[in-house]
């Protein structure tokens, strides 16, 4: 079967993700002029991505972070990339990025664990991490088409990882099932 999905031109890659967060920023309530952008951005920046040094990421969402450092980035990290904004292919059609988030993905699959699935950051790794796309342009989206069963594999791969990070920082079975059928659902896989 395939799985279709629209998103937003340039997902995944800083700048534009930079500016979607401050688009829909809420206003804090002491300060109402203040926007207050949710999640936290984590950068791989274009020389990581060169060099394929996958070592920052992995320490990021290591086991052997103390549980303060890691409970605060569950849920909440839109993954991104610096040093691509004027590059006009998107991140999961440029190859060495691709290279890098399947390597990361093979290594140490935490995605799933640390991502805020408010913005296409999560789909963007996703589709670089998985091996076959078509890519579509139309009308200002940019359409991605890939087998279901590669999506599943992505998601499957990361639930041990998603399972022993949520055990170490202490969330509730229940609740973090909850997250990964929420995170399933963003992703376009269907309730099994």
């Amino acid at each position: 079967m395939i799985s279709q999905t629209a998103l937003e031109p340039g997902a995944g890659k800083f700048n534009a993700t930079l500016i979607r967060l401050i688009r829909n920023a809420p206003r804090t309530k002491r300060k109402p002029l203040l926007l207050k952008p949710k999640g936290t951005l984590y950068v791989t920046t274009r020389e990581e991505i060169e060099s394929q040094d996958i070592s920052r990421l992995l320490s990021t969402f290591s086991l052997e972070r103390q549980k303060a450092e890691l409970r605060p980035l569950c849920g909440r990290i839109h993954y991104t990339v610096g040093g691509y904004d004027n590059v006009e292919d998107e991140l999961f059609e440029i190859p060495e990025v691709r290279s890098y988030f399947a390597e990361a993905h093979r290594a140490w699959p935490s995605w799933l664990f640390g991502a805020d699935i408010s913005s296409d950051c999560l789909r963007a790794v996703a589709f670089a991490s998985i091996p076959n796309l078509i890519v579509r342009r139309t009308n200002g989206a940019v359409h991605v088409q890939c087998r279901e069963a590669d999506l599943i594999q992505f998601f499957a791969a990361s639930l041990p990882t998603v399972a022993l990070l949520h055990l170490r920082v202490g969330v509730p079975k229940r609740i973090g099932l909850q997250h990964l059928k929420g995170v399933a659902a963003y992703l376009g896989i269907p309730p099994s």
